[in-house]
């Protein structure tokens, strides 16, 4: 049965920190895409300072989706289903904001959710949760540790394990600093659907931040095309109805108050 909340009760608060991975969906305001990403270990990676409030750890990877839909409009759902015994989907409908590495406040976020920060970390994204919703999770399907009949080849289907994979990406795929400021103005400039993503990578491309910004805002009031259509054709109808009722009022008013 599905529930809505104004916020996370501590129970829920509890029950998402157990889980194995969580996901975060985003979409631009215009455009193809609409994202989602599984983001691992929240006890490690994800902070709730209260129940309308919280942030998470993000690595540096090879896409710039949430980042540049959060910049963009904001929007986002994190979202955490069970595998376990006891089914649960929860969602958080949020209100976003980013916290480059370069920010004044990145340090100060940092202290406040307690947590170790990882060598490809590019940012913090803060949300306030103003919606929260919980339901069945019957299909969601149970993490079994036992051979799997249709796949005997791979053998016993365990738990969860964190990957160590994107952490020693880091440390020895891409030599940190420079290659990875040079990855990151590769792979983190801009969203799918062109949108201005990582602002240190801008930096670093020698783009200003503020004129991608303005581009990408105009190309996205030029996308609303079915509401300036509809507002000239508004506006087209208000001049047109204007000048009916001045025609009206010359033909109808008393010829000493026109004369006067």
């Amino acid at each position: 049965m599905v529930k809505y909340y104004d916020s996370i009760s501590p129970d829920l608060q509890e029950w998402a920190l157990r889980q194995d991975l969580f996901f975060i969906a985003s979409a631009p305001l215009n455009g193809k895409h609409v994202n989602c990403s599984p983001k691992g270990q929240p006890s490690a990676t994800l902070t709730i300072f209260n129940g309308n409030s919280v942030g998470y750890l993000d690595a540096t990877g090879s896409g710039i989706e949430t980042i540049s839909h959060v910049y963009e409009n904001g929007r986002a759902t994190i979202m955490f289903c069970s595998f376990g015994k006891s089914p649960r989907i929860m969602r958080w409908f949020c209100k976003g904001r980013v916290i480059e590495v370069d920010h004044p406040e990145y340090e100060m976020w940092l202290k406040r959710m307690g947590k170790v920060e990882y060598p490809s970390m590019r940012a913090i994204i803060l949300f306030d949760v103003f919606q929260a919703q919980t339901s069945c999770g019957f299909a969601v399907p149970l993490l079994s540790q036992r051979v799997d009949p249709a796949r005997p080849d791979d053998g016993i289907r365990g738990w969860f394990e964190e990957r160590k994979t994107l952490e020693n990406f880091a440390k020895k795929g891409i030599p940190y600093p420079k290659e990875m400021a040079e990855y990151r103005v590769k792979m983190n400039s801009k969203s799918l659907d062109g949108l201005p993503g990582l602002r240190l990578a801008l930096k670093n491309s020698g783009k200003s931040v503020l004129s991608e910004q303005s581009r990408a805002r105009l190309s996205t009031i030029l996308r609303q095309r079915e509401a300036m259509l509809l507002g000239a054709l508004l506006a087209l109808i208000a001049v047109m109805l204007l000048q009916f009722s001045a025609k009206l009022l010359r033909r109808y008013m008393p010829a000493e108050l026109q004369a006067g």
